[in-house]
């Protein structure tokens, strides 16, 4: 402590023995000899010997359940200005002073659990800056070649002009994609609200947006089945957003299922979980842990010639956690393929209506 409060404490009791004998000595009879002084000190210390006991305790109590604590909570919080968030508190009385130190030790877990989100975080931006400028070094660079082969005119024949004109409009429409899905990232990113979220009903809702891909797939050879009826509930979500999470998940199936696509729905609790599953090879353990992370993907080399910047499933998980839902994988490699699932808030407000998703289509 900066001036002693135990100082403080031990002076007033020193006076506490010292006072009486100085009043009984001012006050007291004459003393002739030694035996005369002790029978008048006696009685003053016999007097206040209950006061004394009593401040002595007072002033151990005082040591040892306030006074050592607040020296603990002082060291402990040293050490956190100085970047260690493992400096508990180890006081395990049931008193104020427990309580305080319970909650220092608290907030030096949240201190800490911030600090590790607030790395992470910057982590993730970093990574994702270098993950960024690599995707899109690669098309310019290639456009940037074929375009000096041009201006050079080391291309002479028409067939080969044609080709280097593809190449660089394909490169294009990637770069292209390419800022697509970074600047959804970034709305969705900053879409954390729940202003966007609507009621509907489940069964409307699904029948609306799958009805579209079952027409699709009518002129391709991969068989797209739907379970249906669908579970009639109010759920409440992003019907944008939705339709972007089926169309990832769908499109990913397409690529890589063998012969069919199916798509199931169920009300589990207080949510209605939707599952896609495919038929394809699967997705390996070690893969299955960062398939969500940004830009990751699976087959690197594929994913890039196919177009695939690996942002499709953050944004997916992003979309479905912003309206308080999950989403995750079940796969094992060459068994039954690749299921994807996600899961969709009920609404439990009795006093709100379904919403109209024909108005909100049109």
């Amino acid at each position: 402590m900066r001036k002693g409060i135990e100082k403080r404490l031990i002076f007033p009791l020193k006076l506490l023995f010292i006072i009486p004998l100085i009043i009984i000595l001012l006050v007291g009879t004459p003393i002739k000899d030694r035996f005369d002084l002790l029978k008048v000190i006696l009685p003053g210390i016999l007097l206040f010997l209950p006061i004394y006991a009593s401040s002595a305790y007072l002033f151990y109590i005082v040591k040892k359940y306030v006074l050592k604590p607040v020296q603990d909570l002082n060291m402990a919080a040293n050490q956190v200005m100085q970047g260690n968030y493992n400096s508990f508190v180890d006081y395990d009385q049931d008193d104020e002073i427990g309580e305080l130190c319970e909650t220092f030790n608290a907030m030096q877990v949240q201190l800490k659990e911030a600090v590790d989100r607030r790395d992470e975080l910057e982590k993730s931006k970093k990574e994702m800056i270098a993950s960024i400028s690599h995707d899109l070094r690669t098309p310019i660079s290639s456009i940037k070649g074929y375009v000096e082969g041009l201006e050079d005119g080391v291309v002479h024949d028409e067939e080969r002009f044609k080709r280097y004109l593809s190449v660089i409009k394909d490169k294009t429409n990637r770069l292209d994609s390419l800022i697509d899905q970074l600047f959804l990232y970034s709305q969705v990113d900053l879409k954390q609200n729940k202003d966007n979220l609507m009621v509907y009903d489940s069964g409307e809702l699904l029948d609306d947006i799958l009805s579209t891909y079952s027409l699709e797939f009518m002129e391709e050879n991969i068989e797209f089945m739907v379970d249906r009826p669908f579970p009639n509930v109010k759920v409440r979500t992003d019907y944008e957003g939705l339709i972007h999470v089926f169309d990832n998940l769908i499109s990913n199936a397409k690529r890589y299922a063998n012969n069919e696509i199916q798509i199931t729905s169920e009300v589990q609790e207080k949510f209605l979980e939707i599952c896609l599953k495919d038929d394809g090879r699967g997705i390996l353990v070690e893969d299955q842990a960062h398939i969500f992370d940004n830009f990751y993907r699976i087959e690197k080399f594929r994913a890039s010639q196919l177009g695939g910047a690996g942002l499709g499933l953050p944004i997916c998980r992003k979309i479905i956690e912003n309206q308080g839902g999950q989403i995750w994988v079940e796969s094992l490699p060459n068994v039954n393929g690749t299921i994807f699932k996600f899961t969709i808030p009920l609404d439990l407000q009795k006093d709100k209506g379904i919403a109209n998703l024909r108005k909100l289509i049109i």
